[in-house]
């Protein structure tokens, strides 16, 4: 849970086998149609390796109280895998 006046962070995991090369992490926090965060990285990446990104100091803005869903979409070549996840602000 996080409130809605403060700021957290939020951190993900994947993994790669085959894949190398640039990969690209989207992380958007959303309530309903509403976008409140949204961060985009390039990272580069090998086979076989476990990653992870973190991103301090979030400010949903504009959120309100109740659940916001985060949606993690991971590319890397032409593959693209999108994870969610619920947060809960109050």
């Amino acid at each position: 849970m996080i409130g809605v006046k403060t700021t957290g962070e939020i951190v993900t995991t994947f993994s790669t086998t085959s894949a190398a090369g640039t990969g690209t992490l989207t992380i958007k926090v959303a309530q309903g149609s509403k976008t409140i965060s949204s961060n985009t990285f390039t990272l580069s990446l090998s086979a076989n390796g476990i990653w992870y990104a973190y991103v301090e100091n979030v400010k949903l803005s504009g959120a309100a109280k109740g659940v916001a869903t985060v949606t993690v979409t991971t590319t890397v070549g032409t593959a693209t895998i999108t994870g969610k996840a619920a947060l809960h602000i109050q």
